[in-house]
């Protein structure tokens, strides 16, 4: 398995691009040398990442509703993504079904371990979505522009951060 560096232009990652990545993790093609084998394994890990698109949609797209609402609270706020992972999992195996990898994703621990890539991810995805939120950069302001309506911490939140550079 190759590390995959998700490149930011501008805006945090897409959906699309962390589910990419995340179907890269729990479902490792490299070693696979046989032509049709590797095809078969190629079209079962697009078929995840389309599953876990949605997914990572609906985190990013809680997070920011959340961030619109409670904005400074939820800075500081603990990442909870477990209420996202059962339905992750269910897609992920759906995906397979009919696969040779099918029997793969019925185990416990091949559901578990995926589980802990989605843990990792969705926080991830969460804590960047925080990120692009308070950064007082130009180009985090144009991302809040077009996702936040402009929408920053108040000055009393980037005072608390003065003495901690």
């Amino acid at each position: 398995m190759f590390p995959r560096i998700l490149v930011t232009n501008g805006g945090p990652h897409e959906p699309e691009s962390w589910a990419v990545a995340t179907a890269d993790m729990i479902f490792d093609t490299d070693g696979l040398q046989d032509g049709a084998r590797r095809i078969a394994a190629l079209e079962v890990k697009a078929r995840l990442a389309k599953a876990l698109t949605a997914h990572h949609a609906k985190v990013r797209d809680d997070e920011r509703a959340a961030l619109k609402s409670i904005s400074e609270q939820r800075l500081t706020a603990p990442h909870v993504v477990e209420a996202y992972l059962d339905a992750a999992i269910a897609d992920i195996v759906q995906a397979a079904q009919g696969s040779p990898w099918e029997g793969h994703w019925n185990k416990p621990e091949t559901r578990e371990a995926a589980k802990e890539v989605l843990r990792d991810h969705f926080t991830t995805a969460q804590h960047v979505e925080r990120l692009w939120y308070s950064d007082p950069s130009p180009t985090a302001q144009e991302h809040r522009n077009r996702v936040f309506a402009g929408a920053r911490p108040s000055s009393a939140y980037w005072q608390s951060f003065q003495g901690a550079r």
